[in-house]
């Protein structure tokens, strides 16, 4: 129960990411994960309308380097804690490491965030 409690208040802090946007305004909570999702579309329909990329796998990989490029620094230590959280269970004692994987998905899934970007 202390895990589920620990990841629940990380993960609510992470989600108090901001973001500016390029027009100034400035986007907090959730919504920054609506704001990137799409900086991320703006991207790869550029990259849609600007390539020669014939395969849809090249055009996202082009949309989302472009898409780190500028917007990365704002998501980096997101994605950091999800690789470490996610680390820790993998190579931890715990016998049941699919339940707690399965914590932290519901708890990301939970909190609107991460499945805006998926």
């Amino acid at each position: 129960m202390h895990f589920f409690i620990c990841l629940s208040f990380k993960i609510n802090l992470l989600v108090k990411s901001t973001s500016s946007t390029p027009r100034g305004v400035r986007t907090t909570g959730r919504d920054c994960f609506i704001t990137f999702w799409r900086r991320f579309r703006s991207s790869y329909d550029y990259v849609v309308i600007t390539s020669d990329c014939d395969q849809e796998k090249e055009r996202l990989n082009k949309s989302f380097a472009n898409f780190w490029e500028n917007d990365g620094h704002e998501l980096a230590h997101y994605f950091r804690f999800l690789y470490n959280i996610f680390k820790f269970i993998d190579e931890s004692g715990i016998e049941d490491k699919q339940f707690y994987s399965r914590l932290v998905r519901a708890q990301l899934v939970g909190s609107g965030t991460i499945a805006h970007l998926l």
